[in-house]
């Protein structure tokens, strides 16, 4: 997206084990958590990244509460800021159906759900749809799947390209 020139956020909101800072070569504070407790403002906690029209905010300090920060109307208000001024915020999220997940995409308009392609993965697609469903039905009416995005795709195996065209 970044390169196709739009402005995105990548605000990491797996603050149990975060890793865009690591990947992105970025202090893991000030970032979301820093900023959700009052400890740091929007513009201390966006970082520049290397990529052009790519920004970063990392988890920050890994807090006792996460999901409690990311159930709170400051995060909700917080995305709905960043909106104004980015194309994209992409919200990364822990693997699997946990409270930090159940609360980010609480805050989202539309999710789009990460497929490793291997068939165990598959067989739980179903199961990801279902719990966006029911966080669409008990907390955000407004949130919609985009799409699937297959990773860890091996173009040469059958079974790697099978698994992404029953996606």
């Amino acid at each position: 997206l970044a390169h196709a020139e739009h402005r995105v956020l990548l605000l990491d909101a797996d603050m149990r084990k975060p890793r865009a800072h690591e990947v992105l070569s970025a202090p893991i504070a000030p970032g979301l958590s820093n900023l959700l407790v009052g400890n740091a403002k929007a513009s201390e906690a966006i970082q520049n990244t290397p990529t052009q029209g790519l920004w970063l905010v990392t988890a920050g300090t890994l807090p006792p509460n996460p999901a409690e920060l990311l159930g709170s109307k400051r995060f909700k208000d917080f995305t709905a800021f960043l909106m104004q001024y980015f194309d994209w915020v992409i919200i990364d999220t822990p693997p699997g159906k946990t409270m930090l997940s159940i609360n980010a995409l609480s805050a989202a308009d539309e999710v789009i759900i990460t497929l490793q392609a291997e068939r165990p993965a598959l067989e739980g697609v179903n199961d990801l749809i279902k719990f966006t469903n029911d966080i669409v039905f008990r907390y955000n009416s407004d949130l919609k799947i985009r799409g699937i995005l297959p990773t860890m795709h091996k173009k040469h195996t059958k079974h790697s390209t099978g698994v992404v065209q029953k996606a």
